[in-house]
């Protein structure tokens, strides 16, 4: 009897040491290596990183050569952008801001193994981005072909041996030409607020809205006779001396105050290159004014 009891005794601290064997490989070693595994891949995929601004960014693809440099009226607080050749052209801002977020930070989606040759991913005749830093550093981002899929794109440190994916919308940013910078609205706004006052409770709330303000037009067509002619008068559009239809006259102005180009294809054309386009002799000409 006493040595059931024993045994039993013996069994049961076993069993206690096993357990709490089993609950410390559970709540220890997976979790050490969950952290590393995870610190790992973060710090791998990230191509660049720096808190240094960047002072001008220079481009080479396959649709030329191009330096990003700041603009005349740029200020510490309202960085502005501009590249040479399109002088006096509107440009996107924008554009330019999201290409030089890339080159302060570029993460990758994935880091390549089994490397072959730069051959193999268009990396011996890439694509060029360099960035020039506040500190008189430089960096130069390379970008290759597209992967299969088309989805992403071989890219790399041009000082570093290792190549990476990055995101096609990340790759289009190096890709760019000059003319992709400018903007390609072709009609100016007006922008009005209306104020409106409560006198119950003595508050006022203001709305901003962007309007053209069209008080004449005049359509010229080669396929007419005479021009179009709309004038405005008591804020109503009015052609031969009668009021235009109001969803017309909404039509008409709507269209004129939001004409987007789809490309662009000239800054400052020659006179050459608008007799190619069509502008020494317009199908039609629509003139209008703003007030």
């Amino acid at each position: 009897m006493r040595s059931k009891r024993q045994f039993l005794l013996i069994a049961v601290a076993v069993l206690l040491v096993l357990t709490g064997l089993m609950t410390w490989l559970l709540l220890s070693s997976p979790k050490e290596q969950l952290a590393s595994s995870t610190g790992s891949t973060d710090t791998s995929l990230m191509i660049l990183q720096t808190d240094q601004d960047v002072t001008s960014i220079d481009i080479s693809n396959p649709s030329g050569s191009y330096s990003i440099l700041p603009a005349d009226d740029t200020t510490e607080e309202d960085p502005k952008w501009k590249i040479d050749s399109l002088q006096d052209a509107p440009q996107y801002q924008s554009k330019y801001n999201d290409l030089i977020e890339v080159m302060k930070e570029l993460e990758a989606v994935q880091k390549l193994e089994n490397l072959q040759e730069l051959s193999v991913y268009g990396l011996d005749q890439p694509t060029k981005g360099t960035a020039h830093y506040a500190d008189g550093t430089t960096k130069t981002i390379l970008v290759g072909n597209a992967a299969p899929g088309g989805l992403n794109y071989y890219c790399k440190l041009e000082d570093q041996d290792d190549i990476y994916l990055v995101s096609g919308t990340t790759a289009e940013k190096f890709l760019r030409s000059t003319l992709d910078y400018v903007d390609l609205s072709l009609t100016s706004t007006v922008e009005t607020t209306t104020y409106t006052t409560s006198s119950s409770d003595d508050t006022s709330s203001s709305t901003t809205s962007s309007t053209l303000n069209i008080s004449n037009i005049t359509i010229q067509r080669k396929d007419l006779a005479s021009p179009v002619v709309f004038t405005n008068q008591d804020n109503q559009l009015v052609q031969n001396g009668e009021p235009v239809d109001d969803v017309l006259s909404s039509q008409l102005e709507y269209a004129i105050s939001s004409i987007t180009a789809s490309s662009t294809v000239a800054v400052s054309p020659t006179s050459a290159q608008r007799s190619e386009y069509g502008f020494d002799d317009p199908k039609a000409t629509v003139s209008y004014t703003v007030s």
